[in-house]
């Protein structure tokens, strides 16, 4: 029994909100305050710890595929699933810095046992949640949702099920 489908739409869903709401407080200059940054937060990490689940149903989707003539199209699917997963893991990793630097107790403890270590999260957290940062990688990891999304769609239901599934089927594939 394919899984695949039932877990494939949280991580869009969680994904796609986050940047939705990363591009809305761009346009109105809102800034990470306690209420959007715990959204956020929960957001991007539960859509990424939902993308690995969609990852491995992924991996026991594609030794059901019959037809063996999508193999470069499952190929395909597969690196752009894996580098949405990828660019939303480090925004996730950014935010649990960021909840890790917000509670005193750890983060003296962090600071005091491993002094260079917390220095280097520190910089890593400032780097990642640097406002263009941010929205770069949400913007570039959205673009990656939306082209293994097409390439899905065209695994599932064929490349002209709708136009832009068509388009960025056809810029994959020339035939």
């Amino acid at each position: 029994m394919d899984v695949h489908p039932i877990f494939v739409h949280f991580p869009i869903g969680l994904l796609t909100f986050y940047v939705a709401i990363e591009v809305v407080s761009i346009i109105f200059k809102r800034r990470l305050d306690l209420n959007t940054f715990t959204l956020r937060a929960v957001l991007v990490i539960a859509g990424s710890l939902a993308s690995y689940a969609t990852l491995a149903t992924g991996d026991g989707a594609e030794d059901l595929i019959l037809d063996r003539t999508l193999g470069s199209i499952v190929e395909a699917h597969s690196f752009w699933a894996e580098l949405s997963t990828a660019i939303f893991t480090i925004l996730a990793v950014g935010y649990l810095l960021a909840f890790i630097f917000r509670n005193e107790v750890i983060n003296l403890w962090i600071q005091r046992k491993f002094s260079w270590f917390y220095e280097v999260l520190l910089l890593v957290k400032q780097i990642i949640l640097n406002q263009n940062i941010r929205l770069f990688l949400a913007l570039i990891g959205l673009l990656a949702i939306t082209i293994t999304g097409a390439l899905g769609g065209a695994i599932v239901y064929g490349p002209e099920i709708d136009p832009i599934i068509s388009v960025i089927y056809h810029w994959f594939f020339n035939y």
